[in-house]
């Protein structure tokens, strides 16, 4: 039996953001438990890192989230199914990856810096990323708003 095209898509994108999830999971316990460590470096450009991973991770998660939600919301939109899907997936993407970098940098300052900062800031991180799940009623609510809007128009 064949699935319809939108439970196809967000089953792709739950294993994207799963096997994104579990990776970066692991890579954070292993900074966490200092199983991966990079040679010390001064603390100048400790400081410099420090302030970065912060100035990033403020402005990464409202980019993110807005990003998704003008992709979302103000689209034109199409009468085509897959067009939807496709806007869905692009901006799904964008905005795990853009949350996935700043993580992602900020599990490899951990691993250069001995500063806990970097801990609440990853754990504050994948709090937002578990609210980043793909969602089914979004996407169908994407591609019914579109059906809507075509049967009032003719």
């Amino acid at each position: 039996m064949t699935q319809p095209i939108e439970e196809k898509t967000i089953r792709l994108l739950r294993r994207h953001y799963f096997i994104n999830f579990i990776v970066l999971g692991i890579l954070f316990l292993l900074t966490l438990f200092h199983v991966i460590r990079i040679v010390e470096t001064p603390s100048s450009l400790a400081v410099i890192i420090d302030q970065c991973s912060i100035l990033l991770t403020i402005i990464g998660i409202p980019i993110a989230l807005k990003s998704f939600s003008t992709k979302i919301n103000k689209k034109p939109r199409t009468d085509n199914v897959k067009k939807g899907i496709k806007i869905y997936k692009k901006a799904f993407f964008q905005r795990l990856y853009l949350l996935s970098f700043v993580i992602l940098w900020n599990i490899l300052a951990s691993a250069i810096s001995d500063s806990k900062n970097y801990i609440w800031l990853i754990i504050i991180l994948f709090i937002i990323l578990l609210f980043c799940k793909p969602s089914f009623p979004e996407l169908k609510d994407l591609i019914e708003i579109k059906d809507k809007e075509n049967t009032i128009t003719e």
